[in-house]
């Protein structure tokens, strides 16, 4: 049995390969069937033949990934999984790209196989809605395993892992934001209230509430407005803050188009945003037109540091219009009761400047990164903003009244380099800048900016080349990809 579903598995996980060579043998079979050499009983049989493996590359193509998750639920072994890296593969499917999981599985007899899948195995089961939602780095999951093979294993979704709970959260969350949304645009509907109080207790008495808010409606970050009262802590956890941000933590940047990296700096002192100043200062990417590029939770979190009010001003929009069905909440701009702060980098020089006022423009990209639980946040949905600073700047950095008290500006220490590779064809330049805040010699934000042309490839063939724009940030002793954006085959992503 278990050789009969490691070959569906197998198959399923290649479909595209088998559905190729099974084309050829068909093709074959056909022309097979033309020879006059052959017997009219081998013609038959050859034209059954060919028909059974069509008949068969089409359930296996359609249905082959949810008959083997079947088989290896009903007959594997339970185990335990963990995810320990991922990456993009480079291919994409459904506009959407590809993403290899590195993972660690652990048998019942202490058997422990490390193995790799993708994002388009669709080894989840029952699968459901969570089709998208594979665990992240260092969550455990539980699985099904073949006996004598643990490398063929399904990802079990309706368990009480950390991935299953977390997926169950994220569907209640999901009913209650929808609840919470037809409460709003009507709030006098007696059936709205009655739905939005069920799934409101269906998400309290979970446990989910332990992610949030005890009531999930009046988060801060859903509002449109704050207001001092609610101005009470000055600064996030650690743990908190990289994951409300979704900050990544990064030893290299690798460059999506060349096999090759840039390795970090290995820092040697004190990193300058630690303890008290976690939270205070967030880097960011500057796009064309004096606009940068941040979400509607890092504005609140700042103008929170700041202790100012915020206004949205109208009602907001959704530009393009039809990414509308993949955002619910639309654009805003803000008025803000006092200024908030940025650090502006231009070359080799630095200046503070003071913001009351920011402007909406439009969502960045159709791919926004997510939390671990599965669920966008619609308050770190990247967004182009524009606010009234200087022209022709490299990058913006938030920073907090108790950030400004602590950085002395004439000490900041900007260091450049402008390497350039490739050839005549396709010539490329790598520009990097370090800042050091506190003048120790030791770099605390890395911008670096890899543009690459292709003169040979035409435009209308999706010629012109490929440009990157990462910034990190040097916190708590690591690194962290605080904001970045990348142009190429693939449209635009960051953040």
């Amino acid at each position: 049995m278990d050789f009969l579903i490691e070959l569906v598995y197998f198959l399923s996980n290649n479909r595209f390969v088998f559905l190729m060579v099974a084309v050829m043998l068909m093709l074959l079979m056909r022309f097979a069937t033309k020879l006059k050499e052959l017997s009219n009983f081998k013609k038959k049989a050859l034209t059954k033949g060919s028909s059974m493996l069509l008949l068969i590359t089409l359930l296996v193509f359609i249905f082959g990934s949810d008959f083997a998750n079947k088989l290896i639920y009903d007959h594997g072994q339970f185990g335990e999984g963990i995810v320990i890296e991922k990456n993009e593969t480079g291919d994409m499917y459904n506009q959407e790209p590809v993403i290899r999981y590195e993972a660690l599985i652990k048998t019942t007899k202490g058997k422990t196989v490390q193995t790799s899948f993708d994002s388009d195995d669709f080894n989840l089961y029952p699968d459901s809605d969570n089709a998208s939602r594979y665990p992240e780095v260092g969550l455990p999951f539980t699985v099904k395993h073949l006996e004598e093979n643990p490398k063929v294993f399904i990802i079990v979704t309706d368990d009480d892992s950390s991935y299953g709970a977390n997926l169950r959260c994220a569907d209640l969350l999901k009913n209650l934001k929808a609840a919470k949304s037809k409460l709003d645009f009507n709030p006098d509907d007696d059936a709205f209230k009655k739905q939005y109080r069920e799934y409101n207790e269906a998400y309290l008495s979970s446990g989910c509430g332990e992610f949030e808010n005890k009531d999930a409606t009046s988060q801060f970050f859903d509002g449109q407005k704050i207001t001092n009262s609610s101005l009470k802590e000055s600064t996030l956890p650690n743990n908190d803050l990289i994951e409300a941000f979704l900050l990544k933590k990064a030893t290299e940047i690798k460059r999506p188009w060349f096999p090759t990296k840039w390795n970090l700096p290995k820092n040697t002192k004190p990193a300058f945003i630690s303890e008290g100043m976690i939270g205070h200062l967030l880097p960011k990417i500057v796009l064309e037109k004096e606009s940068f590029l941040t979400s509607k939770k890092e504005i609140f979190h700042f103008a929170k540091l700041s202790e100012v009010d915020i206004d949205a001003i109208g009602n907001g929009f959704h530009k393009p219009e039809h990414w509308a069905s993949k955002f619910n909440t639309p654009i805003y701009s803000y008025k803000l009761s006092g200024p908030i702060s940025l650090l502006l980098i231009k070359k080799d020089k630095s200046q503070l400047v003071e913001i009351d006022a920011i402007e909406g423009n439009s969502f960045f990209t159709f791919y926004p990164r997510q939390h671990a639980v599965g669920h966008l946040d619609e308050a770190l949905v990247p967004i182009v903003y524009k606010a009234e600073v200087p022209g022709n700047i490299d990058f913006v950095t938030y920073i907090s009244p108790n950030a400004l008290k602590a950085i002395d500006i004439s000490k900041v220490v900007l260091n450049l380099e402008s390497i350039s590779y490739g050839d005549a064809d396709y010539p490329g330049t790598l520009k990097i800048t370090q800042l050091d805040l506190d003048g120790n010699g030791e770099t605390d934000i890395i911008r670096i900016k890899d543009d690459l042309l292709d003169l040979v490839t035409p435009e209308e063939d999706e010629g012109g080349g490929f440009s990157g724009d990462y910034i990190l940030a040097y916190i708590a002793e690591e690194w962290y990809l605080s904001s970045y954006r990348a142009t190429g085959l693939d449209g635009k992503v960051g953040y």
